[in-house]
């Protein structure tokens, strides 16, 4: 009996513990650590000595200086500046002081006057104050500071100052400049051949071949034809072409040739092993030189030269030689003698190479100096440790691309392909959707416009964006349809945010659950923000889980943690340029199930000017496996900006992938359609990896004869990525550059829009310079301007461009065989809504179609001439007309959905079947020959975005890369091209002041 009542008090109070279990569960994810917002003030304190020239005495002073926030903390610069001292100024009489002082201080240097409260008098001062150590002189962020303090007794001192000594320091850049590779030295010949001897004339002369061949490929990838003796340059380079065999292409195939020649020389004439040597020659060179190598473009590296890469793959090479069977069946002697030629020949090549390197870190020196330069444009021509046939399929293409990003493609994904401000509504809608974290990335979000005006859109997101996604996860939580409440991040970047007057919105966000009285100008905004606070907070009232905390947690859950990155610190002011300008976004992302969450990556940012008509841009949201990469970028953001690993938010820490990873891959491929192939890289902020600029440097390496590349930007500015577009095009490349006319331009400052014009102008006469030799090759550089006076949603007359294309760009018809059932499909589309009665616009665009908007589109696009027949095919009809519906759905304001795998895929059309039955109608040589690749991101074609900025750039090969081949077609058919340099005068008439701007420009450009 004891035991039964025994047992049913257990039972009882385990179901009363149970039932306090499930009420007292919690309903939210305890709260992240965040950086927050900068302080509206600096403070620091120091202690300094030194001399006093008047009084011939030793002197020393104690120090504290506040400076509040001022317009331009993100430059660096302090308009005002308030320091308060104390100290001995004459030892012998114990002379003590008092001063008062104002500054103001750009990075390095601060100047200013100092009111005297001992003497009743000013005394001027000019200080050079600067971190001798990056992070500072004991990494908390300390000065030196060098102080001449001006008047009847005039002082020098020196001293140290502790910036923000009483908040935890955090070091928010890296603590070196440059990447440091090994340092190695030039391979020494073996004593048998030095000086060149013991070498025969045949194998001499190869090596003589092998070695002009690795300078001039390096010489005509990237030439530098952008410097003051242009002409000297492309001279030297067109009369080198055009001697018989000295092509790119033709330089190219000497090197290969010659180095399984001059193997094969040194076996005896057994070609078979000297192929064989050759390629593993060929495949240590791209292993062990250039991949480890090039994976640094863009970066400040310690040393600059290739040499110990070049050091290491000699070592390699003789291991290779030692495990070679050819050699162990001869005898020792004559097994000694051909290794130590063959390790020779290797030995040759590879200083050539390494000279190679040298040369062009001398070719791109900077106008200020080849130190500030340190090898960050030097790109080892692939072709050093590649044969054109080791990337002609898209497997090997892929393959070339992760090995030098460090990033693996994934072929489990989908996407959609989103116009202009649909990032916007994808934004929202994703917010709403998310179950358990969100982080936004991003370099705007506007509470106001440029003209100080309460910005719709910035607003909207905040009130039916964030708030309202809190008020329905609180109402699903309560109706037990979800288990916790959502968590929302935001990194954003001090530049952008302190320039766009950012700090109220932000401000609102990070207090979302109690705010600040808001002041809006506009007041119709300010009451639906402030109706739709009230939603959220009758909602957390009422909520069971959440009607009883105290107010001071429920501040800490319903908020937006906010991180501004990269806060102005003098500790790394030399940094002062470089921004993180990437945008994307994620939510529920996790390793542990590849379909889980879904990511945006986008041009844009959150404001009204993003927004038809006059905002031209494109977004790409993504789900499957790889998100992980955005997640894991996220985390690297924390840690790059001092977060210590316990600080690392929860959900943005590393976790396992499950055994079953793989099966749960292949049921997204078979039961979902999911097959689009991915890769993520990304340009760190400052002096970090530029894998996306790694990227977009081995496209244009690789782009072979035949190819069509096209490239829109904004931000033409890069002469680096001209030189590479340039040689793509007498290579035998179908090379587009597309950038916007000056009223188009988003950014068009007059040094902006003289560097971009140079860069175009220099495009165009190289067209026309070396007309006879891309005639040649096949090859054309057309530089097309984006000039228009009617806004993007002006859908009929726009689309109307795609049907002008045949008669206006013949050229660009060869390139993209745009079949009759295009033009048919969209003629009918367009004729049909052109009938229709007037159209209602809603609020979400302006009706206003006579607004000259402005590009600001990222986005390339790359295939070769086998795969650009994919356009012959059936079924690009139904394609058109849902693509033309889309642009269609965009002028009225609707949310479109935007372009899907299905729009390729769908049971409707038949291009797959089509596209695969014209494959195998080819050569077997030729079917796998059809490679695409179709990029976007934030990434522009700029010197800051190459080297400086941090950047975010998707990848997306294979048949899925044709998702933007219409929207390709779309903005060439819409785009002014310049046959001649008259044409482009026209266009972009010259700024003047050509001299000037010249040294100016080039100067800014240098800076970074």
């Amino acid at each position: 009996m004891k035991r039964v009542v025994l047992a049913s008090v257990c039972l009882v109070i385990g179901a009363f513990a149970g039932v306090c279990a499930q009420t007292t569960e919690k309903k939210y994810s305890d709260p992240p650590v965040s950086m927050g917002q900068p302080d509206r003030y600096r403070i620091g304190v120091g202690v300094s000595t030194g001399y006093g020239f008047g009084e011939k005495s030793g002197i020393w002073r104690l120090f504290g200086n506040f400076t509040p926030e001022g317009y331009f903390p993100n430059l660096g610069i302090d308009l005002a500046s308030f320091e308060l001292g104390f100290g001995q100024y004459d030892r012998d009489s114990a002379d003590f002081g008092a001063e008062i002082g104002y500054f103001v201080r750009i990075p390095y240097l601060r100047g200013g006057v100092e009111y005297s409260l001992t003497d009743n008098d000013f005394n001027g001062i000019v200080t050079i104050q600067y971190a001798v150590r990056r992070g500072g002189l004991f990494g908390g962020g300390e000065e030196i500071r060098l102080d001449y303090r001006m008047g009847d007794d005039n002082q020098f001192l020196a001293g140290i100052t502790f910036n923000q000594p009483f908040r935890k320091y955090r070091a928010t850049r890296p603590k070196y400049k440059y990447i440091r590779i090994p340092q190695g030295n030039v391979p020494e010949p073996t004593p048998a051949f030095g000086e060149g001897g013991g070498l025969s004339p045949d194998l001499e002369h190869s090596l003589k071949r092998i070695e002009h061949s690795v300078e001039m490929l390096d010489k005509m990838l990237t030439p530098r034809l952008f410097v003051s003796r242009a002409q000297d340059v492309a001279e030297e380079y067109r009369e080198h072409i055009r001697i018989p065999g000295h092509t790119f292409e033709e330089e190219d195939a000497t090197y290969h040739r010659e180095l399984r020649n001059a193997f094969t020389n040194v076996v005896g004439g057994d070609e078979v092993v000297g192929e064989q040597l050759a390629s593993s020659a060929e495949s240590i060179i791209f292993q062990k030189i250039v991949v480890p190598y090039n994976r640094h473009f863009g970066q400040h590296k310690q040393p600059k030269a290739p040499t110990a890469f070049v050091e290491e793959a000699v070592v390699v090479f003789d291991q290779m030689l030692n495990e070679h069977s050819r050699f162990k069946l001869l005898s020792s002697q004559e097994s000694a003698v051909q290794k130590a030629t063959a390790g020779e020949v290797f030995r040759r090549t590879v200083v050539a190479i390494d000279d190679a390197g040298r040369a062009a870190n001398k070719r791109w020196r900077t106008s200020l100096g080849v130190w500030l330069q340190k090898g960050r444009f030097v790109w080892l021509p692939l072709n050093y440790g590649l044969r054109p046939d080791d990337y002609d399929t898209q497997e090997e293409w892929d393959a070339v691309l992760a090995a030098l990003t460090t990033h693996d493609f994934t072929d489990c994904n989908t996407m959609k392909y989103l116009p202009n401000e649909q990032f916007h509504y994808e934004l929202k809608n994703m917010l709403h959707e998310t179950n358990t974290y969100h982080v936004l990335i991003i370099h705007d979000f506007q509470g106001k416009d440029n003209h100080n005006n309460t910005d719709p859109k910035g607003w909207d997101m905040v009130a039916n964006g964030y708030m309202d996604a809190f008020t329905q996860a609180v109402k699903a939580i309560d109706r037990g349809e979800r288990e916790k409440l959502p968590q929302f991040m935001l990194f954003i970047d001090q530049n952008f945010y302190q320039g766009n007057n950012s700090r109220e919105i932000i401000t609102y966000l990070e207090k979302l659950y109690a705010p600040d009285e808001l002041k809006l100008k506009d007041k119709n905004i300010q009451t639906m923000v402030e109706e739709m606070h009230r939603k959220m907070r009758d909602a957390i009232r009422s909520s069971p889980a959440f009607s009883a905390m105290a107010d001071e947690m429920l501040a800490k859950l319903f908020k937006v943690n906010v991180n501004v990155t990269n806060p102005w610190d003098p500790a790394f002011a030399f940094d002062i340029s470089m921004r993180d300008h990437r945008k994307f976004t994620f939510r529920d992302v996790f390793e542990e199930d590849p379909s889980s969450g879904a990511g945006i990556l986008t041009g844009t940012g959150i404001g009204k000017h993003y927004h038809p008509p006059g905002w031209e841009d494109r977004a790409m949201e993504i789900r499957g496996p790889v998100l992980v990469d955005l997640k894991r970028a996220a985390r690297d953001l924390c840690i790059s900006q001092g977060f210590e690993d316990r600080e690392i938010p929860y959900y943005l820490q590393d976790r396992p992938y499950p055994d079953n990873y793989a099966e749960l891959c292949e049921r997204l491929r078979t039961d979902r359609g999911w097959r689009a192939n991915v890769m993520i890289a990304f340009n760190a902020t400052g002096f970090g990896y530029k894998q996306a600029s790694v990227m977009r440097a081995a496209i244009y390496n690789l782009a072979p004869r035949g190819s069509v590349l096209i490239a829109i930007d904004s931000l033409w500015l890069s002469d680096f990525w001209a030189e590479m577009f340039v040689c793509a095009g007498l290579r035998g490349v179908h090379a587009y550059a597309i950038a916007p006319s000056p009223e188009n331009a988003p950014s068009a400052a007059d040094p902006t829009m003289y560097l971009m014009r140079e860069n175009l102008e220099v495009m165009i006469d190289a067209n026309d310079f070396f007309a006879e030799d891309m005639a040649k090759t096949g090859g054309a550089i057309h530089v097309g301007l984006y000039k228009h006076d009617r806004g993007i949603g002006d859908a009929v007359s726009r689309g109307q461009a795609i049907l002008d294309v045949e008669d206006k760009l013949p050229f660009f018809v060869t390139d993209f065989p745009i079949g009759d059932a295009v033009t048919k499909e969209v003629s009918r589309y367009l004729k049909r809504i052109s009938e229709e009665p007037a159209r209602e616009i809603t609020v979400n665009v302006s009706d206003d179609m006579d607004v000259k908007p402005y590009l600001h589109m990222k986005t390339q696009f790359f295939a070769t001439p086998v795969g650009m027949q994919v356009l012959t095919v059936d079924g690009w009809g139904k394609i058109a007309e849902r693509y033309i519906a889309i642009r269609d759905k965009q002028a009225r304001g609707e949310p479109t959905g935007g372009l899907t795998p299905a729009n390729l895929v769908g049971n409707d059309t038949s291009v797959g079947a089509g596209y695969e039955k014209y494959l195998q109608s080819l050569p077997p040589h030729e079917r796998d020959s059809d490679i695409f690749t179709f990029t976007i991101g934030s990434m522009n074609q700029d010197r800051r975005g190459m080297v400086s900025d941090g950047e975010v750039l998707a990848a997306f090969t294979g048949y899925s890369a044709l998702i933007g081949v219409l929207d390709m077609i779309y903005m060439v058919g819409t785009a002014t091209f310049a046959e001649d340099i008259d044409d482009f005068e026209e266009l972009f008439p010259d700024p003047g002041m050509r001299s000037f701007m010249r040294k100016t420009t080039r100067y800014m450009q240098d800076m970074f």
